[in-house]
């Protein structure tokens, strides 16, 4: 998978040769899921540490949740083919868009911040 272009909010990308377009949009849900999951524990932390209780531990395999990752697989051009919202009551908010010549990736609003965070961990999923 590669960067091509930025149109904001999204990030243009494109699946290198041999890769599968779901490949990549699993790679981009794993990231996005385990990004936003540690959002969500540090937020947490933050929240129990004010009134006293220990660290928790929040983390849910990417293994128990990649079932419930739901991929359009031949949208038309402009149509998601990836919508994440929640997945296992963790915020992912990650959307992926057929466009006419590469892929539309928007990690989410409020989180914008981290799409080059979302996708260069996606690559190591690939």
């Amino acid at each position: 998978m590669r960067i091509v272009g930025r149109e904001a909010p999204f990030t243009l990308i494109q699946p290198n040769a041999g890769e599968s377009v779901q490949r990549v949009l699993l790679a981009i849900a794993r990231a996005s899921f385990e990004i936003a999951q540690a959002e969500d524990r540090e937020w947490l932390r933050c929240v129990l540490k004010e009134v006293g209780f220990p660290n928790p531990k929040v983390d849910i395999p990417w293994e128990k949740v990649r079932h419930l990752v739901k991929i359009n697989p031949e949208p038309k051009p402009g149509q998601p083919m990836l919508r994440m919202d929640y997945l296992a009551n963790v915020r992912c908010k990650a959307r992926v868009v057929k466009g006419r010549k590469y892929l539309r990736f928007y990690s989410g609003d409020n989180r914008e911040a981290h799409a080059d965070m979302i996708l260069k961990l996606a690559l190591r999923y690939l």
